[in-house]
């Protein structure tokens, strides 16, 4: 007898741990579909299951009029049992067992949920006792309204679709909680007939079944007289409709990010409907002139929040299905911006700072200006609104590459992995590649930092799809920094042969910035506002070139459409605060020197100035006629002391034409011109040292290379030698065509007074 008790209790407690683990976990192994839902819950898109199952992932709440509807129709007693309906169940064993086969299984939604997670095993008895203990078991697991989203989530509704939420979408093209008593009960009748399946067929026995279940809902007082007579009128759908594809680049995204999952995001369907059509408009135009691709993303400035996402232009027939706004492509300009922002932070330049712009060669490296026109020398600020590259090159030879590219790195850019030398001075006019998901993530992150002062807090980087996708690196630029930098893009503009800039009508104050990569291959435009920061790439998904992609003419207007049809806002607020005043010399901008008289004072973001002293006012001394004089021919009782404006001669050449003002240092006094110390002409172009490649022509000639001299006198002639040989003498423009055997040359311009420069270059061979 004691064996026995110790036998049975083992038994028992076999039995009771056997009970305890029975249950799988999790207990649906099934691939689910990834889907991607606006913010008001409507559908963007989604991404069939790997098994190619339309397979949402598991619902979160089980609507009223379906779990009315399904709980009449299959397990009435549903929330008054523990997974086994007894009742039924020995009416079931009866029939059973009078016909000798299953013709009953008084399944609960319990037990039919066990069944869907088991796949479905054979009708037998066997398997209908385990699903008896699993129901059991999964009634201590789960809660009523957990099996009720388990059975909802799993249950097959026909053809290819599974659980009610991708049901609802095919069948009635609308989420869940908005099905109404005749839809839910269509839906409830669907799972338990196979044969009714598809919704081509038998349609009058589904129609029936349907009806019969809105007749048992009215006599058990589920609904009243008027929804049941209503519910009757209702038809059922003819067939299942696609998906919405309003978002399928950002369904691929979401995809291969998380598959499986249901992202949530704060896209508008109907602003996104209007960015595809604003997209298709643009995309009708560009393809005559040979463009098929762009993309467009808008984020929410204050959130970091992506509202709007197209991947690709959705008519296009080239490469459809590439998702530029992750695409590395050619950056342009639109990276100039942040080594402004940077090199305020620092205090390395002021807005008012001039930087030279002259034909430039650094290292046989030639940047030249998008229009092909030189100011001399121009303000930071203008430099960055008229997009010139010649300054931009020297800002970024001043800041150094490698301190930009961890700069770049901080602001959130993955695609620069190659070394500075990789990059070089080429860097800050396209010679990277950007894509647009980081460069319009990292513009609405400064946009979020200047929006938030003074509050300190963390910025994030990147556009926020989840809270999984939040980067918490800390945006390293002040809002003084960004604010000046969004004053100086607000005033953005261009020559009209760089396009019809002036047509760009907007209701709000917008900071923008467009782009064009070397070659015509990628159009870029970037735009930011306190609510919106709005990304546009336009090209070939192929890298195609058109003479036509010029970031101003095709970027530009689509930008400033998407900023139409989006809620205005007034410009950003200056941060007095982390602003401090700095004296600077109104001409120059340079800090303020002892020679400069006409003073401003400038609040900008860094205490530190980086920056040298006014080079450029000089004191002159001139004597009773206007001529200058110094101490070695002339009194100082005799002398009239002024302070002078002074470029470079290769600085003013150019300059002066733009600013009529500018005058020139008065000539020196014919008796003292043996003591001056500046030099009045210099080379413009080539620098000292170059080397010049000189191709053969088809006569098999070598080309010639064109040497540029500027002189403080605009009447002054110029007299030039090519290694010690007369060649030649020009007034102004001062501009020779010289070639020459490879190797080392000389070449030198005297004037007519005998001031001279020498220049040394070098012809490479072939």
């Amino acid at each position: 007898m004691r064996n026995r008790k110790v036998y049975a209790l083992a038994v028992l407690f076999i039995g009771i741990l056997w009970f305890i683990f029975c249950l799988p976990e999790p207990l649906f192994l099934d691939p689910y579909s990834t889907v991607v839902n606006a913010k008001n819950g409507e559908l963007l898109g989604a991404k069939i299951a790997t098994d190619g199952q339309w397979r949402f992932p598991q619902i979160e709440k089980v609507p009223k009029n379906f779990e009315q509807a399904i709980i009449t129709y299959e397990d009435k007693r549903f929330y008054h049992h523990t997974g086994v309906d007894y009742l039924a169940l020995a009416r079931a064993m009866r029939s059973n067992i009078s016909e000798g086969r299953i013709v009953s299984g008084a399944s609960t939604l319990s037990m039919q949920v066990i069944r869907l997670s088991r796949k479905n095993k054979p009708r037998t008895f066997y398997q209908k006792f385990i699903e008896i203990i699993l129901a059991q078991r999964l009634e201590f697991r789960y809660s009523k309204e957990e099996i009720l989203q388990l059975y909802a989530s799993h249950a097959p509704f026909g053809g290819n679709v599974v659980g009610l939420e991708a049901a609802t979408w095919r069948y009635y093209k609308k989420p869940p909680e908005n099905l109404s008593i005749a839809e839910g009960a269509m839906l409830a009748v669907l799972p338990n007939s196979p044969s009714l399946i598809h919704l081509a067929k038998n349609r009058e026995a589904l129609l029936e079944k349907r009806n019969l279940l809105l007749g048992k809902m009215l006599q058990q007082g589920i609904i009243d007289q008027e929804n049941y007579e209503l519910a009757l009128l209702e038809r059922i759908p003819e067939q299942p409709h696609p998906l919405p594809r309003l978002a399928p680049h950002l369904v691929e995204y979401c995809n291969q990010t998380n598959q499986g999952k249901s992202f949530d995001t704060q896209i508008s369907p109907e602003v996104q409907q209007r960015l595809l059509s604003i997209a298709n408009s643009h995309h009708h135009i560009y393809k005559q002139s040979g463009i098929h691709n762009l993309a467009i993303l808008v984020i929410n400035t204050k959130t970091g929040e992506v509202e709007g996402y197209v991947g690709n232009a959705p008519n296009t027939e080239f490469q459809k299905s590439v998702d530029i706004i992750h695409a590395n492509r050619s950056s342009g300009s639109v990276l100039k911006p942040l080594l402004y922002a940077s090199m305020l932070e620092d205090g390395m330049l002021n807005p008012k700072l001039l930087w030279k712009d002259i034909p430039t060669n650094i290292q046989g490296y030639n940047p030249e200006n998008y229009n092909r026109s030189y100011s001399g020398a121009v303000s930071a600020e203008e430099a960055l609104s008229k997009s010139l590259n010649i300054p931009a090159v020297y800002m970024l030879q001043r800041f150094g590459i490698n301190p930009f590219l961890l700069r770049l790195k901080k602001l959130g850019f993955t695609s620069f992995t190659q070394s500075a030398d990789h990059y070089g001075l080429s860097l800050i006019l396209g010679g990277g590649e950007v894509n647009l998901w980081e460069l319009t993530g990292a513009y609405a992150a400064m946009g979020r930092k200047l929006l938030n002062y003074p509050n300190e807090e963390t910025i994030h980087l990147r556009p926020i799809i989840t809270d999984s996708e939040q980067a918490t690196s800390e945006l390293f630029l002040s809002s003084g920094s960004i604010y000046h930098t969004f004053k100086a893009m607000l005033n953005l503009s261009r020559p009209e042969e760089d396009g019809h800039w002036q047509n760009f009508n907007s209701s709000q104050p917008v900071a923008w910035k467009t782009g064009t990569s070397f070659g015509h291959r990628d159009a870029w435009a970037v735009g930011v506002t306190p609510k919106y920061t709005i990304g546009v790439w336009v090209g070939n998904a192929d890298g195609t070139p058109s003479h036509d992609l010029v970031g101003v003419k095709k970027a530009g207007p689509i930008l400033f459409d998407v900023l139409g049809i989006l809620p205005s806002s007034s410009f950003f607020k200056e941060p007095i605060d982390d602003l401090y005043p700095k004296l600077i010399c109104q001409q120059s901008g340079f800090p303020k020197g002892k020679y400069c008289e006409v003073i401003d004072t400038l609040y900008l973001p860094s205490k530190v100035d980086k920056t040298n002293t006014c080079p450029y006012h000089q004191l002159v001394h001139l004597d009773g006629e206007g001529n200058r004089v110094h101490a070695n021919c002339e009194s100082s009782s005799n002398m009239l002391h002024k302070s002078w404006f002074v470029l470079p001669p290769e600085i003013a050449y150019y300059y002066q034409k733009e600013h009529p003002e500018y005058s020139v240092l008065p000539p020196m006094r014919s008796d003292c011109e043996s003591f001056e110390d500046q030099l009045p002409l210099s080379f413009i172009y080539p620098s000292q040292k170059v080397q010049l490649y000189l191709p053969i022509d088809r006569q098999g000639d070598r080309e010639k290379a064109i040497f540029k001299a500027a002189h403080i006198d605009p009447d002054a002639t110029l007299f030039w030698h090519l290694d010690k040989q007369y060649i030649g003498e020009t007034a102004t423009p001062h501009t020779i065509e010289i070639t020459g055997l490879p190797g080392q040359h000389q070449v030198k311009i005297v004037d007519d007074k005998g001031y001279f420069q020498e220049l040394n270059f070098e012809i490479l061979g072939n």
